[in-house]
């Protein structure tokens, strides 16, 4: 069976992010999305390695992990395109840093996270059809339930939602992974949802300067709690 490749060049300063920290990390996020995130929504596997920017396997899709991104303050990690068009991921590590509690704990989620986002909605331009009139929410999964992660060996995984929850006539789910939502197109309290106008809905406990910091700098982005 086919895999895509994703390579994690860690190009920050953070002490705590050895090879072998990140490698184990690479190691259950890969395991977790074969067994967990790829059957439920149809995608191949994916091969996740750990690589200096000039061992960067041909055809795979990039993940940087640096200080902080200057382009979206404050963010965590967010995925977009490169000048060429190719998926790629970029992981702010002083935000992250920022959330307290581990460290390895908020990257990995974070992490997570974009792998899964970027896999489902690789050029961000996907959107589905809910009962909003006049406008359609971002097809990203980890975005609605956002804040409920769970652990899979020594590494934090980012909650997904489900194919039932982008599917206004489903009364049965199960709408997320870890069963934390209750309804399509619901959102977890820490979780927001994107629209293709521009406007964004928050669960209730997303404070304020996060979501001042998404309306300001656009939906792909994972803004810091």
């Amino acid at each position: 069976m086919n895999a895509l490749a994703y390579a994690i060049v860690n190009d920050s300063t953070a002490p705590e992010l050895t090879h072998v920290a990140l490698c184990t990390m690479a190691a259950d996020i890969q395991t977790a999305y074969a067994r967990d995130y790829a059957p439920a929504h149809g995608l191949l596997p994916i091969v996740v390695v750990v690589c200096a920017a000039a061992e960067v396997p041909a055809g795979a899709r990039q993940g940087h992990l640096v200080d902080e991104i200057p382009e979206a303050p404050g963010a965590a990690a967010y995925h977009t395109t490169d000048a060429h068009g190719r998926p790629m991921i970029r992981l702010g590590v002083d935000a992250c840093r920022g959330e307290g509690g581990s460290l390895l704990d908020a990257i990995s989620e974070a992490l997570d996270h974009e792998i899964k986002e970027a896999a489902k909605n690789p050029f961000v331009n996907r959107w589905l059809s809910g009962p909003w009139s006049g406008k359609k929410v971002a097809d990203e999964p980890c975005d609605p339930v956002q804040g409920s992660p769970y652990r899979d060996g020594s590494t934090l995984l980012a909650n997904f939602t489900l194919p039932a929850w982008g599917d206004a006539n489903d009364v049965d789910g199960p709408y997320d992974f870890r069963g934390v939502l209750s309804a399509p197109f619901a959102c977890a309290p820490s979780g927001y949802l994107a629209f293709d106008d521009g406007t964004q809905a928050f669960g209730e406990l997303v404070p304020l300067r996060k979501r001042e910091a998404i309306a300001q700098h656009g939906r792909v982005a994972r803004f810091a709690r």
